[in-house]
């Protein structure tokens, strides 16, 4: 078990504990969505565990409307955003964690931090669980790990597909998109993420992501990239050459180009 994992049974209790606390004081309200929430990390740094954030159908805004990027499911726009719930033994446990994760290589940070995202979805499904069917939790009610990075897959991940699916209908579609773009051959891939630059369209997969994957896959985007620079008239010939400076590959052809 890692130092992480070795967290998770400290962090539902606590959790649980504070919920229940919460519940009790607030008998009129009715809870929807329930997050870990404001995760901190910084690479071979500090990993610090989020906070609680909790919010009732009474508080909500633009409800039902499917968009998890919404007030609806932030939790920094919620009634309760920010739940102190950690015990004395959870914090000791967590500086132990957070000490021994800094002293690693980077290749070990790295490894440390996404243990401690698995353990929090895995933590998320047990106080869920433990929380039950209460009445004071709307018959969807849903608890899972928020975090600016690869928010929706770790939502998903916590609620389930097809209470993700129900919950958030174009989400879903949008997901699917992206993972069959995903699953393309490289060079057609590469092509129809050309294809997608300078485009905000409100598709899964706009000029910002576009340009991002690009990057991500590296030298096989290279010769599509700087194909965009030799056209007379390319419309994203500044484009291409930022993602060629960050892809890095410093080749004879890709140097005369971007001269």
């Amino acid at each position: 078990m890692s130092h992480w994992k070795a967290l998770e049974p400290l962090i539902v209790e606590d959790a649980t504990r504070a919920l229940r606390e919460l519940l009790n004081q607030n008998p009129g309200e009715r809870l929807y969505a329930v997050a870990f929430s404001g995760m901190y990390r910084e690479l071979d740094g500090p990993i610090y565990l989020p906070a609680l954030s909790a919010n009732s159908v009474s508080a909500r805004e633009d409800e039902g409307s499917g968009d998890f990027w919404s007030a609806e499911w932030n939790p920094a726009d919620w009634r309760w955003d920010e739940i102190q719930f950690s015990s004395a033994a959870l914090d000791a446990a967590a500086d132990a964690a957070c000490e021994i994760t800094r002293n690693d290589t980077r290749e070990g940070w790295l490894l440390a931090q996404q243990e401690c995202i698995d353990m929090l979805v895995s933590a998320a499904r047990k106080v869920r669980a433990a929380l039950g069917d209460a009445p004071q939790l709307t018959p969807d009610f849903v608890l899972f790990l928020h975090d600016d990075e690869n928010g929706l897959d770790l939502a998903r991940r916590c609620i389930g597909d097809a209470e993700f699916q129900a919950l958030f209908p174009k989400e879903a579609v949008a997901q699917r998109e992206r993972m069959r773009v995903a699953s393309l051959p490289v060079e057609e891939r590469v092509a129809w993420l050309v294809g997608r630059l300078g485009r905000f369209d409100g598709k899964p997969v706009d000029a910002e992501d576009a340009e991002q994957w690009l990057i991500d896959i590296g030298a096989p985007a290279v010769p599509a990239l700087v194909e965009q620079l030799a056209r007379p008239r390319g419309r994203f010939g500044s484009e291409a050459a930022r993602m060629l400076g960050r892809i890095g590959l410093a080749t004879p052809e890709v140097l005369d180009a971007l001269r």
